[in-house]
């Protein structure tokens, strides 16, 4: 079997609680690691939201990101959209959707092949409910979770639209119990969307977390798996009693490198190449862990994922076999 190029997601604009933040020479020895442990391609995490405090032109910034990556060989598997998916139901829509078109337009440079999003993500917050559960359970009890549902897709739907200008798939993010809606719920999701580019992101650690079956949802996706968020966990969150609304404990979503969890990898790793998936194989997790020396930290990652590789190849031929 071919392997599939590795990728690694890094922050090269940073966020410290007020504004975004970008400091060149942080980048440039990041981007300089990456390129001297054979890395060649990186997920970029959002930072904050487009509307937020930029102390820079951002465009002055992206493009020297960009040339930055050009210098190292690097590319982009994905962009993670920091931005809203819903606003409140007694307002209107418009400005996420004008969010939407400025984050595509100001990311667009990046190349990126999807545009990673968490499907709920609402406008209204607060310190004591950072991801809107809260908000999320009191709007379903007034409006209905299928008035929600078809409110987020309309509005990705746009996002969708905007994206394929620029050759951008949009990925709707596996979140498990973490944010709703579920993920056997996602497929609804992606069917009311109604864009042919629009699809999912595997983000296996999620739902590993919480005693989801990672292989089961890798089937129910199909080939519309646009991108991997591949991370692990001790799926600490699956003997949680507490109610979905009231989940406040996220020490469960570990993001230890793949092999420090229970996941099993080579499953995943079969039931991926059966449904066609072609990579990169995106990585929301630094190198090998307990290596000071960043470049044989990420070395050491990639050796022993190349070994769940071929041995995912050793079983799947073993399985034929048997067959």
């Amino acid at each position: 079997m071919k392997e599939w190029e590795l990728s690694y997601y890094r922050s090269p604009l940073g966020w410290n609680g007020k504004q975004t933040t970008f400091d060149e020479n942080l980048v440039k020895t990041e981007f300089e690691t990456l390129r001297r442990a054979g890395i060649s391609c990186i997920g970029i995490q959002g930072a904050g939201h487009i509307n937020g405090a930029f102390p820079f032109d951002l465009g002055k910034v992206v493009g020297r990101i960009v040339k930055l990556m050009k210098i190292n060989g690097i590319r982009v598997s994905s962009f993670h959209f920091s931005g809203t998916t819903i606003n409140a139901m007694s307002s209107s829509q418009k400005t996420v959707r004008e969010n939407m078109l400025k984050d595509i337009e100001a990311f667009a440079p990046f190349k990126p092949r999807a545009f990673v999003v968490h499907s709920w993500c609402p406008e209204i917050r607060s310190e004591g409910d950072p991801l809107g559960m809260q908000t999320y359970a009191r709007m379903a009890r007034k409006h209905g979770h299928e008035v929600l549902m078809k409110t987020i897709a309309g509005n990705l739907k746009f996002m969708a639209k905007t994206a394929a200008r620029y050759n951008i798939k949009i990925a709707l993010e596996t979140m498990s119990k973490f944010m709703p809606p579920g993920d056997k719920e996602l497929p609804s999701l992606a069917e009311m969307i109604d864009e042919p580019n629009a699809g999912y992101c595997l983000d296996a650690g999620h739902v590993h977390a919480f005693g989801g079956n990672v292989v089961e949802v890798i089937q129910m996706m199909g080939n519309r798996i646009f991108e991997t968020h591949l991370h692990d966990n001790r799926a600490l969150g699956a003997n949680l009693r507490r109610k979905f609304a009231d989940l406040k404990d996220f020490s469960c979503d570990e993001h230890l490198s793949p092999g420090f969890g229970t996941i099993p990898w080579v499953d995943v790793i079969n039931a991926l190449r059966d449904i066609g998936f072609s990579g990169p194989a995106t990585f929301e997790t630094d190198g090998w862990p307990y290596i000071k020396d960043k470049v044989e930290s990420y070395r050491q990652a990639i050796a022993w994922w190349r070994t769940c590789e071929a041995l995912a190849t050793e079983k799947h031929k073993c399985g034929k076999h048997l067959k």
